[in-house]
């Protein structure tokens, strides 16, 4: 027997068991005594009624019985672990695609993988921070060659770019969004399998050129920051688009006349020199850590269960999310 019901606009089905309300007899009277109403399981679990609704209308934590007069909902005592632990990945930002597929393959390995984008994400933020107040100070200093107009136009030297993207063998759609100009390359990867993967590119592709003047290392990180931020404000805005992101590849040219180099993921830099190709950048995902760890062989990095999931969403995400 099934109920149908529409929390928050939502469609979802969910089983019902059939509630004896007669409590002198009943083959299912042991049971409903021991179910709680949505009232007391809140209570219990700490979460609030609101909450409840919303994991069971995304499926995460679907009530264990409804009364199909009333619609009023129903939870066992052993639903108070999986509450609480979908609670505490959703307060630490796991985005909600992140946390069904964890329950259906608990890990401490993802834990940890969540708990290092955390880490990293929290030193990025601090990271811009620190850049903001150097930037201000920068202003007040007039010797200083982030203030000094002379000292950009004697060391500017010329960037050339180009670029191609091509849509692959394994999707329809062309995911892959590229800037060239002269100041900047940059390559961005919309993630596939995911909604919104061409938009997260698009993104960055606006974000990081209007924001990279050419300044230093510091201002094109805090660029793609941005960008991150950016992403992450449109994925909440509009429905459907929760847990895109992108990869980022970008090459900046400095007013120092120097080159400054940034990855989010496992888009690459190569430097081509005297015949040869070296790879200039890191992947940041789990099977690259694996292999430096000699812990996973290269060859054996696209088999592994993790593969292509990413350290640092910029997240879901190696990747900008």
């Amino acid at each position: 027997m099934w109920c149908q019901s529409r929390p928050c606009g939502a469609s979802l089905l969910f089983p019902i068991i059939p509630l004896d309300s007669h409590h002198g007899a009943g083959s299912k009277l042991h049971f409903v005594d021991d179910l709680m109403a949505i009232g007391e399981f809140s209570d219990r679990s700490g979460l609030s009624a609101k909450r409840l609704r919303t994991y069971a209308a995304e499926g995460l934590l679907a009530p264990a019985a409804v009364d199909p007069g009333s619609g009023y909902r129903y939870y066992s005592p052993g639903q108070l672990g999986d509450a609480q632990l979908i609670d505490a990945l959703r307060q630490a930002g796991v985005p909600l695609a992140d946390i069904r597929a964890f329950k259906r393959q608990p890990s401490q390995e993802r834990l940890e993988v969540w708990a290092r984008q955390l880490e990293t994400d929290a030193n990025h933020r601090q990271g811009a921070l620190t850049l903001a107040r150097r930037l201000l100070a920068a202003d007040d200093d007039p010797l200083s060659p982030l203030a000094n107009p002379a000292f950009k136009e004697g060391l500017m030297t010329t960037l050339r770019t180009s670029g191609r993207t091509d849509v692959g063998q394994l999707r329809k759609n062309n995911e892959d969004v590229i800037v060239t100009t002269d100041r900047l390359a940059l390559v961005a990867d919309g993630m596939g399998g995911h909604p919104g993967g061409e938009i997260a590119a698009e993104i960055v592709a606006g974000v990081v050129p209007a924001a990279f003047t050419g300044q230093s290392v510091d201002e094109l990180e805090a660029a793609v920051r941005a960008a991150n931020w950016a992403i992450r404000d449109r994925a909440v805005d509009q429905p459907g688009l929760e847990g895109m992101g992108t990869t980022i590849c970008a090459a900046g040219l400095l007013t120092t006349g120097h080159v400054a180099l940034v990855n989010v993921g496992d888009s690459r830099a190569y430097l081509w020199h005297e015949g040869a190709l070296s790879q200039l950048t890191r992947d940041h995902s789990v099977t690259a850590e694996l292999i430096e760890r000699g812990e996973l062989r290269e060859e054996e990095a696209a088999q592994h269960p993790y593969y292509g999931i990413g350290l640092d969403p910029v997240r879901r995400t190696c990747c900008l999310c």
